[in-house]
């Protein structure tokens, strides 16, 4: 068995910014506290179906929220609902 190493990045953005679905949306967000960063990912697993997040700068507390412009409406929504966030922008295909 192959000895476990530890992970020696820098725990930063990768390519899969640069590579969401032509028809989907990217939006930057940060939880203003980052205790409740954990509490925020858990509760976006309850809306798997609308989209997925993707850490950014976790030690910040930034995560990409990958979508579709269908579900863009109503996840919009749901994370206006959510006060520890703090909404940076979303950018989408040219």
């Amino acid at each position: 068995m192959a000895p476990i190493t530890q992970y020696k990045g820098n725990y930063a953005l990768t390519a899969v910014l640069l590579e969401h679905p032509a028809d989907g949306q990217v939006l930057f967000v940060q939880v203003q506290d980052r205790q409740k960063a954990t509490l925020f990912l858990r509760l976006l697993e309850g809306y798997s179906h609308l989209a997925f997040v993707v850490p950014y700068y976790p030690r910040q507390a930034w995560y990409l929220i990958h979508t579709t412009v269908d579900c863009l409406p109503e996840l919009l929504a749901i994370l206006a609902g959510c006060k520890m966030l703090k909404m940076i922008g979303f950018s989408h295909p040219d």
